[in-house]
């Protein structure tokens, strides 16, 4: 079978055409026992590559190959991740949007690192001078130099 990489790539989105459709990105409608409706909400990444290429001309038992009759090699990937980030709730009366904490690890520890260079900061007694790229050094106390 001679495929091309138009071949190869057409195949693959095909398959990722039908993983990511619209009920992928805003879910199917979920009916409660009160009567409200809940309609998830997702967020969907995907990623694709694709390649391929032809062997150089070919001598088989003495005779050249034609360009038609070159030998094609070729591949593609994909992957998809799907990540739920809101609930839209419908009822008689109001209709409400509860997001979820999207935040990923990395985004809450750079949130939480002033915080936390703080905290380490007054635990080893250094002061930053306001205004200014300094910092001041303070002594601990002695327990009889109290107040």
């Amino acid at each position: 079978m001679n495929n091309t990489i138009d071949e190869i790539i057409e195949t693959a989105f095909s398959k990722l055409r039908t993983m990511a459709d619209a009920d992928t990105i805003v879910g199917k409608p979920i009916t409660s026992e009160n009567g409200s409706i809940l309609i998830p909400v997702s967020k969907v990444n995907m990623g694709f590559v694709a390649g391929g290429g032809e062997y150089s001309e070919v001598t088989l038992a003495g005779k050249k190959k034609s360009d038609k009759d070159y030998p094609f090699a070729g591949g593609s990937g994909a992957g998809m991740s799907i990540t739920p980030i809101a609930f839209v709730s419908v009822s008689s009366d109001e209709t409400k949007v509860f997001a979820l904490d999207s935040k990923t690890p990395l985004e809450k520890i750079l949130e939480m690192t002033p915080a936390v260079i703080k905290t380490g900061f007054e635990k080893l007694g250094i002061v930053p001078d306001k205004g200014s790229e300094t910092a001041t050094v303070v002594e601990p106390m002695e327990n009889d130099e109290k107040a």
